[in-house]
């Protein structure tokens, strides 16, 4: 969920799935808004038209990917409908829970003025705010909280043209602390402020450490947890989750009892067509819940109890294995086939020739004068 920096946020989801790997959920996850738009379907002529191998490649990918079920990214471009990573995670929750108004787990701090101090500022088309030094020094944007509640408090300044800064925060006029960096190649994240008591007084200072930064425009960057709500939602979703009996690296089993007819279970585990999914011995497709995780219908109706098993089989093992196999014949067949044509060579080589063997089979003459064509004198006695 969205980065997540904070020790004691990880905590907090992970306390959430710690309990199972699967829960009954709301078919409102299915169509959960990503904020993907399709790419801009452009014209092409005759001259930027592809060509007939261009095409051939193309098909036979789309054939292999289909097989394999590769899903390839079709150049969509993101637009995020929500301002913050808080804002989408009470949206996920509320689409879990299948509940028309938002539930709101994490709540903004109010209470939050801002200053500027070697910074002039400017608007931006798309609501974005500018922040640009104004001295030969880098300038400073600062934030004053007044901590809401006891416990911890988190920040997240939401932009679309990330620059990295640092951090530095001062509580109850203390000395200030330095808290690293935001929006870096590593802290491009949610970052925890700590915990601390209601109306403590918290200033923020963010330093730029490039010419400019920017931020949304009237946008909330501190947040805090409803623990009672927190508390509440984990009890609903708690009541329909997947209770694993067995498990291999490979596979896991166990039951769930649904409160929906033909519940929808969503798992932690990435969307895969890899996994094989078993209701009750029926096998089942596997769906998408929030575009990334791998999710399923139980059928059946409310209150029923299913025996549930996940494989994960991916067609591209298969294939490896097939392709590694048939590489392996032909090779045991070149080594076989040059291992005779090897041994028939060396007997080529030792066996007598046709020649040889007559030469040999001929008895021992004594030499004899060369022929000639010239007469022989003939002595008479």
């Amino acid at each position: 969920l969205e980065g997540v920096c904070s020790k004691g946020l990880q905590d907090l989801i992970g306390c959430g799935y710690a309990l199972s790997i699967a829960y009954g959920v709301s078919d409102n996850v299915l169509q959960f808004p990503l904020g993907f738009l399709p790419a801009d379907e452009t014209e092409t002529d005759g001259e930027n038209s592809p060509g007939a191998v261009t095409l051939a490649v193309d098909a036979l990918k789309d054939v292999i990917n289909e097989y394999l079920g590769i899903e390839e990214n079709d150049g969509s471009v993101y637009e995020d409908a929500y301002k913050s990573p808080f804002e989408r995670m009470n949206a996920m929750i509320t689409a879990m829970l299948g509940e028309s108004e938002t539930v709101k787990v994490f709540l903004p701090a109010d209470r939050v003025s801002e200053t500027v101090t070697g910074l002039s500022t400017g608007y931006y088309e798309g609501g974005e705010v500018g922040y640009t030094n104004s001295g030969a020094s880098n300038g400073t944007l600062s934030y004053t909280v007044h901590v809401p509640t006891d416990g911890e408090l988190f920040f997240y300044l939401p932009t679309d043209y990330p620059r990295e800064v640092s951090l530095t925060l001062t509580v109850n006029q203390a000395k200030p602390v330095d808290f690293g960096t935001f929006h870096g190649n590593e802290s491009d994240c949610i970052i925890s402020l700590g915990e601390h008591t209601e109306n403590d007084t918290l200033i923020l200072d963010i330093q730029l450490m490039e010419e400019a930064f920017y931020a949304i425009e009237d946008s909330y960057c501190f947040y805090y947890i409803d623990w009672n709500v927190f508390e509440d939602v984990m009890a609903r979703l708690g009541k329909d989750q997947f209770k694993i009996t067995e498990y291999t690296e490979s596979s896991f089993t166990g039951t769930l009892r649904a409160s929906r007819d033909n519940e929808l279970v969503m798992t932690t585990i990435p969307y895969d067509n890899g996994w094989e999914i078993y209701v009750n011995g029926m096998r089942v497709a596997p769906e998408k819940a929030f575009g990334a995780f791998l999710a399923f219908h139980t059928g059946g109706n409310a209150g029923e109890t299913h025996t549930i098993e996940l494989i994960y089989r991916p067609r591209a093992i298969t294939v490896g294995l097939i392709i590694s196999g048939v590489s392996l014949l032909i090779l045991i067949a070149l080594f076989v086939i040059d291992h005779f044509h090897k041994l028939g060579c060396r007997q080529r080589v030792t066996a007598p020739t046709p020649s040889e063997q007559n030469t040999a089979s001929l008895p021992d003459v004594k030499e004899q004068a060369p022929a000639t064509d010239e007469p022989i004198e003939r002595k008479d006695e």
